[in-house]
Parts: C-alpha cells; structure tokens; sequence
C-alpha cells in the first residue's frame, strides 16, 4: 500500500527577530518494505552471522527478498524512450510503467547510461507496484 507522508520543516527564528521564517512542506506517497538483495543462504542463522559483511558467495544465486518473501523477478530493461532529454512527457513514461504492470511485470531495471527520469516515472512505480533495479547513473 502506499501512504501519503507529509513533512514539515519550520526553521527557528533568529534571535531578536520578530518575524519568523517560512515554513516549508512537501507531501509524497510512499510504500513502507523490508527490501534484501540476497546473494547467500540468508535462512541460515549461521551464514548470516558469519558473512554479515560479506558481499555474497559463487554457490549461490541471487534474489530479492520484501518483507520476508522471495520475489520471482518479473520484468525488462528500461532505456530512455528518446534520445534528447524532456521531448517526452510525464504521461507517456507512465504509460510504459502501465503498460508493463498491466503485462504482469514486477520489475524494471533501469539503465545507468540513460538520462534522469522523470518523477512520474518513479511515481507511477509506486503507483502500479513495480521494482525499480537502477544502476548507478552514467555508471557506463
């Protein structure tokens, strides 16, 4: 589910000054999980105390892990749909994030060599309750 979440930041007036500052708000909604990359046997209380700060093992594989649950990864690379950055709208990056909820993806990776996406596109994720695996940005 997600939630709407509203922060407020009030700065403390200086001293001496009659007028206070502005106050600042912003509201997003949010979706609360537990989320592991899971890379070793981590229902073994033994691996898990022994390779807390390990980075995975050869002799298995790797999955994702929300709250509690293994996850079937289900889903496609995402590449910018335009090759000059804003000639494509808010709307049409949420209709690709539709289009692949509604084709029973769970999760799309996107690419580090691409261009920032818009917020819609985070937001409709939320929305339609798709992963998002994103590489580093220009990582390429």
């Amino acid at each position: 589910p997600l939630y709407n979440l509203t922060t407020t930041f009030i700065p403390s007036s200086a001293a001496g000054d009659d007028e206070s500052p502005a106050a600042i708000s912003t509201t997003r909604r949010v979706g609360f999980r537990f989320f592991a990359l899971v890379t070793g046997n981590d229902l073994d209380a033994a691996w898990v105390k022994k390779n807390v700060n390990g980075d995975g093992t050869a002799s298995n594989g790797m999955l994702w892990r929300v709250n509690g649950a293994a996850v079937l990864a289900r889903g496609a690379n995402m590449i910018p749909m335009e090759e000059l950055e804003g000639r494509l709208s808010g709307p049409a990056h949420r209709q690709l994030v539709k289009s692949a909820a509604d084709g029973s993806f769970n999760t799309l990776r996107v690419w580090g060599g691409g261009m920032f996406l818009p917020d819609a596109f985070y937001d409709a994720a939320d929305e339609f309750g798709v992963m998002l695996y994103h590489d580093m940005q220009y990582a390429q």
